[in-house]
């Protein structure tokens, strides 16, 4: 007899994984840039598949607030290190990682 409950849970997830890549290539990151292609383009200059771990923080903060995260690279920051932190509090990020990834987002140059 097949596991329903299995399937249920597989399909739940791939649908989820694919709602987060319709909303992560339309949601607005600030300056006129929808999606993280143009986001990533934008903000540093190169294409999603060369930014760093620490660029990808900083991104993933910006549709929280984009027209004042793309005005103030400062703020920018700081809420990529709330990213990190929340990271870390929902054991996606080992203390260490947290540690080594808030280092990476201090010393990048933004905006």
């Amino acid at each position: 007899m097949p596991d329903y409950k299995a399937m249920y849970f597989e399909l739940f997830r791939a649908s989820v994984q694919a709602v987060q890549l319709l909303y992560a290539g339309s949601c607005y990151f600030g300056n006129q840039w929808s999606g993280v292609a143009q986001a990533a383009q934008g903000y540093f200059g190169k294409p999603t598949r060369e930014l760093t771990r620490a660029e990808c923080v900083v991104l993933a903060g910006l549709p929280n607030a984009p027209s004042v995260y793309a005005a103030n690279g400062e703020l920018a920051r700081r809420r990529a290190l709330v990213v990190v932190e929340r990271m870390e509090r929902a054991k996606k990020l080992t203390h260490t990682q947290a540690l080594e990834l808030r280092d990476e987002v201090s010393a990048l140059p933004l905006w």
